[in-house]
């Protein structure tokens, strides 16, 4: 219940992340172009400084993920060990 939960607000907070991410660089795209120094120094200051929040709050459930019995047991893969990437060394 509580990872479905944690899972949901990682999605919708991603997706806001994403998203606020490619209006920031829009706008001051325009804004460059336009010649409006306040209309960049807003989506690089006071929007951007919102959108970074949002990005720590998916960092945040995410991380809150692996403190569930679903987040432990997806965490731990099929044999139940920690380990299951297979480490590659090459030289």
């Amino acid at each position: 219940m509580m990872y479905r939960f944690l899972l949901n607000a990682f999605r919708v907070t991603l997706i806001a992340f994403m998203l606020g991410g490619l209006v920031v660089t829009v706008f001051q795209i325009i804004g460059i172009l336009i010649a409006d120094g306040g209309l960049t120094s807003y989506f690089g200051a006071d929007f951007a400084d919102t959108i970074c929040i949002v990005a720590g709050l998916a960092g945040v459930f995410s991380y809150l993920q692996l403190y569930t019995k679903e987040g432990r047991a997806a965490a731990q893969g099929p044999s139940g060990d920690e380990d299951t990437v297979p480490v590659t060394v090459r030289e």
